[in-house]
């Protein structure tokens, strides 16, 4: 594909690079679901919006309220918004997508291994992945260890929505991409004559692996490689239907993924390669140096974006840049202001975008935080880059490393550096060889520069007047179950309301909310 000459499962995608810019250095705001798409909606470290982990089944709590999503921001300045995917950002009324700015959303509240179905897919954490459906008896099922078992932690099903209401549950897994871009297009084609925001978040290449099997079984690459053809061909659905409308000269399209591929995933978690923290498996004890890891790996992103006439077709920008950065530009493109009184984190992408070069020396200089995402505290900043040069304070983390590279899933220890590890990414992105800081000044100059500006990035933290609170409590109560007498809460064809987080709270049990 454009990102790995040797892949052929993404034609699509191959000829969307065709048209418009790759990034060769593109970064996702945190290592693991919730907080990169924390990032990716309000422009701000997870420092800031206090969402710093995943929210769960159980949680009460979602993206604050205070902090304002890239679809309210567009909504006011007269765009329609829709959403369709993942969204997990909470769960409960209160946080989801048609409150938070979106006037429609079909999708699911959170990832897709939280729960059963009755079709599941690739899991290395469930070892009969296959026979995990919801009806799965204990004979046949995996345990606990295995979220899409019947027996999860949270005795419950992956449920799908329309807007505020659950539709079904379980959901089919083996036509949801379909139906995605059914209705992506239904939206782009009800938006006609009027200036739009669709975001499409897919869950083909996060854990299980989900497609459809019965049309998607060709790729050498196994189940991952077939998945990656269905997204490709409903990516591929989408483009033709802005060109088929007419407006492909006023639609930017932007394509990237959350974060890196998942380490214990082996097969099922993709290859970050060259991408793939070395020191930290020859010097750090092994472990994941993907997703959850502030490695490269973990937090470098694939990354598009075309808009016909406007950005030069078949360039590379070289350019640091982050999904931080398009809370701002899209505000900047919409000629909408930002916000009073909040501080971002992102900066204004379109010097980068409308340059015939890329826009590479605009960035030079630019700092950039990649926050804690299972290597120690949430949210913590850790790790810094400023040009070439990257500084880790910290190694180790909560995620192993596959099984299959030593016959074991080695868990790297907690480490403190001091000083830092130093890679310089442009010579060495696979971050095998820390620079010596010791004995080279120049070195140890670079390693002053990056304390400095952590230093100041959490001096800025600090400072926020807006810096928003997360509840992270837990609760069984707040489960998601369109029909609780049913077993795994089974109902097709629904139409059952989202309850909102003061009904949960007030829920006295056998069905009734107090009021």
């Amino acid at each position: 594909g454009f990102n790995d000459p040797n892949v052929r499962d993404s034609p699509r995608l191959d000829a969307l690079r065709r048209k418009g810019m790759r990034f060769s250095d593109l970064h996702a705001g945190a290592s693991v679901c919730t907080p990169s798409r924390a990032a990716l909606m309000t422009g701000r470290l997870g420092l800031r919006t206090g969402v710093t982990g995943n929210f769960m089944p159980y949680s009460l709590g979602g993206l604050p309220t205070s902090e304002v999503t890239i679809a309210e921001l567009l909504r006011k300045s007269g765009y329609r918004t829709s959403m369709v995917g993942k969204w997990h950002l909470g769960h409960l009324r209160d946080f989801m997508p048609t409150s938070r700015g979106f006037d429609n959303f079909f999708g699911l509240a959170m990832s897709h291994d939280y729960g059963c179905t009755d079709f599941p897919g690739p899991d290395t954490n469930c070892k009969s992945w296959a026979a995990n459906t919801c009806s799965a008896s204990q004979l046949s099922a995996d345990g606990p260890e295995c979220p899409i078992s019947p027996f999860n932690p949270w005795g419950s099903s992956v449920p799908l929505y329309l807007d505020d209401r659950i539709i079904e549950q379980p959901v089919d897994h083996r036509t949801l991409h379909s139906r995605y871009a059914d209705y992506a297009v239904s939206f782009m084609r009800k938006s006609t004559g009027k200036p739009f925001f669709l975001y499409v978040a897919f869950s083909h290449l996060h854990s299980p692996i989900i497609y459809d099997y019965s049309r998607w079984n060709a790729s050498r690459r196994g189940h991952y490689g077939n998945a990656v053809r269905e997204l490709d061909h409903v990516v591929g659905r989408l483009v033709d239907a802005v060109d088929e409308l007419g407006v492909s000269g006023t639609t930017l399209i932007l394509f990237t993924g959350d974060n890196g591929g998942g380490d214990p995933q082996c097969e099922f978690g993709g290859n970050n390669a060259p991408y793939l923290g070395v020191w930290q498996r020859d010097h750090g004890g092994g472990g994941s140096t993907g997703k959850t890891s502030t490695w490269e790996g973990g937090h470098r992103e694939p990354g598009l974006a075309v808009w016909p006439g406007h950005i030069p077709t078949y360039s590379t920008s070289d350019a640091l840049v982050s999904q931080l950065d398009f809370f701002v530009t899209f505000a900047h493109l919409a000629g909408a202001s930002l916000p009073r009184g909040r501080l971002y984190d992102g900066i204004d992408l379109a010097p980068v975008l409308f340059a015939g070069g890329g826009g590479a020396s605009y960035l030079r200089r630019r700092v950039l935080a990649h926050p804690n995402s299972g290597e120690g505290p949430m949210g913590m900043l850790e790790t810094v880059r400023v040009g070439r040069y990257k500084a880790k304070w910290r190694t180790g983390g909560i995620a192993p490393e596959c099984v299959r590279i030593r016959g074991e899933a080695r868990r790297a220890p907690p480490l403190i550096h001091e000083p830092p590890l130093l890679f310089n990414l442009y010579t060495d992105p696979s971050e095998r060889v820390a620079l010596d800081v010791l004995k080279n000044e120049y070195f140890a100059a670079v390693v002053r520069l990056l304390a400095n500006v952590r230093d100041a990035i959490v001096s800025s933290v600090s400072a926020d007047l807006t810096v928003s609170q997360v509840d992270w409590s837990e609760s069984p109560i707040a489960r998601t179950c369109c029909a609780a007498a049913s077993p795994m809460c089974r109902c097709y064809g629904a139409n059952i309301p989202i309850r909102s987080r003061n009904d949960v709270l007030g829920w006295t049990g056998g069905g009734s909310f107090v009021k």
